[in-house]
């Protein structure tokens, strides 16, 4: 078995690692996060499929696998870790994390053990910490000042700066001179650096000379981890922007971001990181399955825009906001910006565009937060059966079909009909939390089963956040095909967004009422300014005829949330209506 002595160097996340090869095992290793003294080792070791465990013991310094089996346990062993791995052609791939205690400088052993290995494989880790790094540097700086220290120089570069899990291989281009050159600008002063600005100069150089020879998708694709792959086209940078969207991106979205910014020269690590932002704000919004990582996005860039859009943004309903996230992604599929701040301009446009729509809405379409429909009530069937009888629902004490249901008793009788009629069930064994609010999904749920609304002919659902395999399809398939609901947006129906009270009352008008009557009604909340233009005729319509109450001090509060208490009261209260007729 062959053993290979390596050195990590740990503070202020130095990572680099080693390979070892013993039979046909490929050993090898990183430092994921060298505050938190957390190293990963990962690679292929032979496994036999009736025992397909792997064992990884990291021994303290001082102890080898000779004298392990002779000392106690708690002292010998500093980390442990036992995976189940996959067998496959009589090999098993494996990345498994450990966090050293107790750490101080000097030599830790880890050993790697299965069933099919006759003795285990052994990788010796020399470890650095504090000031013997910056030590070690003025030793081989030293040394290779004077001479003598060329062999020592060339150990330390294929050994020691592998950085932040770049392999071996993409390190051959720099030599022990440039990377102790780096260290201060000469070989003679690396004391005079610290090691963040260490690392940062031999990062800065590794992702340079990969970029400009075009192998960053190389390098992504042979990473052993995600995380791995993000740190290193990100260069280390853990604070910029596009890391933070890059490790909550797609593959598609990395690989992508990967072919725009190699294959170019880049005069400094600025100019990659400029491009490095744009282009992952870019292509992360453009693949965006949803609002949510278009808003996510924009904030995680927010440090770099000049635009303040916040103010503009916060006064937006929630459905206003889902709008303007689509619009903003609609924009950038078709025209890419070339510095972060051009989409923070275009968000304020399209914000402030929105804003100016809904003080002129006519309330037809989706003018202003249209996410409650675009009306045609007399196109969706609705019967009246599932009512017969609701009004002798037994309620009493014991007979309730929730247990936290009490005290909320002015919704007891909703809630146990919808119950009946299946359109309500708990989220919990005998819990219906009536006090929760309700997204826009559970809400066209309870009401489609609520109405038995059956649509004449179903339509394809156009919406991106709306998959057939998702539990509410068919439930937003028949809604949407009946008429009486909409997206915000043409590009996404609003899926997790709690629904607002206005909201709730335009699509049970839109469903139960004939919206082409000419009502003439008008709320009389104190607070009918904030009501949605596209929601003040349903609102004044069912408040007068008694389906839908203020909160309070005579306002509606049309922005709140809906509770589930609330939703099964109105939607009771539309079913009784029917069953009039």
């Amino acid at each position: 078995m062959i053993k290979k002595v390596v050195f990590a160097v740990c503070v202020f996340v130095l990572a680099c690692s080693a390979v070892v090869f013993a039979s046909e095992s490929s050993i090898d290793f990183y430092v994921a996060d060298a505050e938190k003294h957390d190293v990963i080792i990962y690679g292929s070791v032979p496994v036999d499929k009736t025992d397909s465990w792997l064992t990884i013991s990291l021994l303290n310094p001082g102890f080898t696998a000779d004298n392990a089996d002779d000392a106690d346990a708690d002292v010998a062993v500093n980390s442990f870790k036992r995976v189940l791995l996959k067998e496959e052609d009589g090999m098993g791939d494996f990345s498994v994390k450990l966090r050293l205690r107790n750490v101080k400088t000097g030599t830790y052993t880890a050993l790697l053990r299965t069933g099919a290995m006759e003795e285990p494989e052994e990788l010796s880790i020399e470890y650095f910490i504090g000031d013997d790094v910056i030590t070690l540097c003025e030793n081989i700086a030293s040394a290779l000042e004077s001479g003598d220290g060329e062999e020592l120089a060339i150990h330390f570069t294929e050994d020691v700066l592998r950085l932040v899990g770049v392999r071996r291989t993409y390190l051959s281009d720099v030599s022990a001179e440039e990377i102790c050159s780096l260290i201060d600008g000469s070989p003679s002063k690396p004391v005079d650096a610290t090691l963040e600005s260490i690392k940062r100069a031999i990062e800065e150089k590794v992702i340079l000379d990969m970029a400009e020879k075009d192998e960053l998708n190389e390098l992504i694709t042979t990473a052993p981890t995600d995380e791995q792959a993000m740190d290193v086209l990100s260069g280390g940078n853990f604070d910029a922007p596009s890391f933070k969207v890059l490790t909550k991106s797609a593959e598609k979205v990395v690989m992508a971001v990967a072919d725009e910014v190699s294959g170019k020269s880049y005069a400094n690590r600025t100019d990659f990181d400029s491009a490095l932002n744009v282009s992952v704000l870019n292509n992360a919004i453009a693949s965006a399955e949803n609002y949510v990582v278009v808003r996510d996005v924009m904030n995680d860039f927010s440090e770099l825009f000049e635009t303040d859009y916040s103010d503009e943004y916060d006064d937006l309903s929630k459905t206003q906001k889902a709008k303007a996230e689509a619009e903003l992604q609609k924009y950038i599929k078709n025209n890419k910006v070339k510095k972060p701040d051009d989409a923070a301009k275009k968000f304020l446009s399209i914000i402030e565009e929105i804003i100016e729509d809904s003080k002129s809405s006519s309330g037809s379409g989706k003018g202003g937060g249209g996410s409650s429909g675009s009306g045609g009530g007399g196109r969706v069937n609705v019967s009246s059966d599932i009512i017969k009888e609701v009004n002798t629902v037994d309620n009493s004490a014991g007979k309730l079909p929730f247990t936290d249901i009490e005290h909320v008793q002015w919704a007891q009788e909703s809630i146990i009909a919808l119950e009946k009629a299946g359109a309500v069930s708990g989220r919990a064994k005998m819990q219906f939390e009536p006090d929760a609010t309700v997204t826009r999904e559970e809400f066209v749920k309870m009401v489609v089963l609520a109405l038995e609304i059956e649509p004449e002919e179903l339509k394809e659902v156009v919406f991106a956040d709306v998959l057939e395999n998702d539990w509410f399809y068919p439930y937003v398939s028949k809604a949407y095909s009946s008429g009486i609901i909409n997206g915000v947006t043409d590009l996404f129906f609003g899926t997790g967004y709690e629904i607002t009270r206005e909201e709730m009352a335009a699509i049970l008008y839109r469903t139960a009422f004939n919206t082409e009557e000419e009502h003439n009604a008008e709320p009389v909340f104190s607070d009918k300014d904030n009501i949605s233009e596209y929601a003040s005729e349903a609102v004044a319509v069912l408040s007068n005829i008694g389906i839908i109450n203020g909160k309070g001090n005579g306002m509606f509060e049309p922005k709140d949330s809906a509770t589930r208490a609330e939703a099964a009261k109105v939607i009771y209260l539309v079913m009784q209506e029917i069953a009039k007729r």
